[in-house]
């Protein structure tokens, strides 16, 4: 469903809005409150409840009951927002107002089901796993970049809509994020996990009912789920939000340039430099691909741009992931001459 929106973007085709459409009413049927189906507590909510079967190796959501999780719901009703803050933003799309706000609304229903899971410390904000939830880490706050997919869907519907709550939560956010982040020679670095998550916790501590005590994941961010955090950076950025100096934005792209695009064409793991088993490469059909999530900097990243084609030449398939990055490089070569970021396009 973005690809569609990023195509649309791209070239004004309508025939790309008419095709999101399509998919967009389906998913919208699929809603719990649509079918008439619950989640582990006997609600029926307008989101997407999902499980993992009884059985399942490592389940992250235990025992077969259904639960509502940050990072899935965030990542099905960011195409819904967008669709409206594109919609809004353009007189000449008024033929399409109606569905845009039936999908905002839609999308801010669907945000609005973890509210009882929004955390605030000060001036940052996190979401956690619902303490007595079926999640198998329950009481502990997201990871980064499920924090900041929601975030990023929750900047669309406050560009669609002007709500001041909505820019209160990605404030915080983005707050929680930045003070999170390592400047090593100049490129920003991060872990996948903070706090509990981060150092674990003990049985005495009473952090979560389904895991009492853990050791903590120490790992930094990978590529695949850093380019959502890379993302929502640009975003704020663009909106005023956070991130507002070029500087911030400099140093991300020096991230990809320094830490994770190889000189053999590779992709390493890992927003610090390091790699996964020798790093990810072309030649091991793995989903370096995906290194184009992070198309947004291909103005400051130059090398970017020509990676992610090398990647995805003579690929004969890539799955739903693949064509936002097929989608991403259409948009990245309407305008490949190197800007500065001051000179990005504030409503993209």
């Amino acid at each position: 469903m973005q690809s569609y929106l990023l195509m649309y973007e791209t070239y004004r085709d309508t025939c790309y809005l008419e095709k999101f459409i399509d998919h967009a009413d389906s998913v919208l049927k699929q809603r719990d409150s649509v079918r008439g189906v619950t989640d582990y507590r006997g609600l029926s909510l307008p989101a997407w409840r999902r499980t993992n079967e009884p059985g399942t190796p490592n389940p992250l959501i235990l025992d077969g009951r259904y639960a509502h999780l940050v990072v899935e719901t965030a990542s099905i009703a960011y195409p819904f927002a967008w669709f409206a803050r594109i919609v809004k933003n353009d007189p000449e799309l008024c033929n399409y107002e109606r569905k845009a706000d039936i999908y905002v609304r839609a999308a801010a229903d669907a945000v609005a089901v973890h509210d009882d899971e929004w955390r605030e410390s000060g001036e940052e904000g996190c979401y956690i796993f619902r303490k007595g939830s079926p999640y198998w880490c329950d009481g502990v706050g997201v990871p980064f970049n499920q924090n900041l997919g929601m975030a990023r869907t929750l900047l669309k519907i406050w560009q669609a809509t002007g709500e001041a709550k909505y820019l209160d939560r990605i404030t915080r956010i983005a707050r929680h994020f930045q003070e999170h982040l390592t400047l090593a020679a100049d490129c920003y670095v991060w872990n996948y996990w903070y706090g509990h998550g981060y150092n674990g916790w003990s049985v005495e501590q009473q952090v979560s009912d389904n895991t009492p005590s853990y050791g903590g994941y120490k790992k930094y961010e990978d590529f695949r789920h850093g380019a959502v955090a890379a993302d929502f950076v640009v975003l704020a950025y663009q909106a005023g939000i956070a991130f507002t100096e070029d500087v911030h934005i400099y140093r991300f792209a020096r991230t990809l340039e320094n830490n994770l695009i190889r000189g053999d064409g590779g992709i390493n793991e890992f927003v610090s430099g390091l790699s996964a088993d020798g790093g990810s490469s072309m030649e091991k059909g793995n989903n370096s691909i995906l290194i184009g999530l992070w198309m947004r900097y291909h103005r400051v990243a130059p090398s970017l741009f020509d990676n992610t084609c090398q990647q995805v030449a003579g690929l004969s398939t890539v799955g739903a992931p693949g064509l936002l990055v097929v989608a991403y490089l259409n948009w990245a070569s309407k305008n490949r001459i190197p800007k500065t970021p001051g000179s990005y396009p504030q409503n993209n």
